[in-house]
């Protein structure tokens, strides 16, 4: 018995090495195909390479060469699969970002944020790439910006070099991943705070970011809001606490006054909803809504009154009957609405 377990000891070991030796085998025999005079067959090498995520390590110096190739998908391909083999990619990645040719800095600035957190060490080299002003690399600082937003809060090392591109522009697709990448890092990056609240009412991500710094933010930005007169400033405000959610609680007082009938009905409409995403911490705004639910001259706003009643869940008898009520509105979708509502404070019972 002794001798028969042994040989299946060996056996399985065997099997190890010869399953390593297979995998070497076929990266080494799919690296020459890189250097194919054929565009197809070098995507289809690449292709190849990923499947073999870490073990394609080999064919890392020829695939960072491909990231500058004349072909499209070559290039894409190339930076996806350098993305799946991950750390043991990072130095050539990192030295392409340096380059001033067009295409290699672009796509290693893809690679890296294929990577995640693992591209953690390139945050400094991908922040002084989105800074980078010539012409040419108009795309470059764009991948730039969307890599940073991949890091997460391994991005704070570009802190500096992200809030000063969002002071340099303001708007367009770079900034909303400038402003995504800020809102990533979280409450490390409240340094931003008061560009974040400038560029908030054109740049939506910059909304977003705003609602990923914690509760620290919710301040500043209620005093910002009570002075506003701008309609649409006062709208992205709302939206902006509304995307705290729970954590907005401090919020829903001044949300509240928002609910006035005497407000434009798109406001109380879109207030409504900012509070049902706040959910159960905006209970105390249960009986305006209630009010709104059944009162209100605007469809969309007993409608959304109706959602965020169901989302908050106070379940009471005024809040009820102002669903049971709105279920016979003669709007369909308020009355839907309200049935969804009372669904929902059902199920939580």
């Amino acid at each position: 018995m002794r001798v028969a377990v042994w040989c299946l000891v060996l056996a399985c070991g065997g099997g190890v090495a010869a399953s390593e030796t297979t995998e070497n085998d076929a990266v080494s025999s799919l690296i020459p195909a890189l250097e194919s005079a054929d565009g197809g067959r070098r995507i289809a090498a690449s292709f190849e390479l990923r499947e073999q995520g870490a073990a394609a390590e080999p064919a890392i110096p020829i695939l960072a060469r491909c990231l500058g190739d004349k072909y499209y998908d070559v290039r894409r391909n190339a930076a996806a699969t350098l993305g799946a083999i991950g750390e043991p990619a990072l130095p050539p990645l990192i030295a392409a970002l340096q380059e001033r040719t067009y295409y290699r800095p672009m796509y290693a600035a893809e690679a890296l944020g294929l990577m995640g957190p693992t591209a953690g060490s390139a945050a400094a080299d991908l922040g002084a790439l989105l800074l980078r002003r010539e012409h040419a690399d108009h795309a470059s600082r764009r991948w730039a910006a969307w890599a940073l937003a991949q890091l997460g809060e391994h991005a704070k090392p570009a802190l500096d070099q992200l809030m000063t591109f969002l002071e340099q522009q303001p708007s367009g697709l770079a900034a909303r991943y400038a402003a995504t990448a800020i809102g990533n890092i979280g409450p490390d990056a409240r340094a931003a705070l008061p560009l974040l609240l400038e560029r908030m009412t054109e740049n939506p991500a910059a909304k977003r970011a705003i609602g990923q710094l914690g509760p620290a933010a919710i301040d500043a930005m209620l005093e910002q809001a009570r002075a506003e007169t701008d309609k649409k400033a006062v709208w992205a405000h709302i939206d902006t606490l509304a995307s705290f959610g729970e954590q907005g609680e401090p919020a829903v007082a001044w949300l509240i006054t928002e609910l006035d009938p005497g407000r434009d009905q798109w406001f109380v409409a879109h207030t409504a909803a900012a509070l049902g995403r706040i959910g159960p911490s905006a209970a105390v705004a249960a009986p305006t809504l209630a009010t709104i639910a059944t009162k209100h001259d605007y469809a969309d706003a007993r409608r959304q009154a109706c959602i965020a009643l169901g989302r908050i869940g106070v379940d009471d008898a005024p809040t009820r009957a102002a669903l049971e009520q709105a279920t016979n509105d003669a709007d369909d979708q308020v009355a839907a609405a309200a049935r969804t509502a009372l669904d929902a404070l059902t199920a939580g019972d």
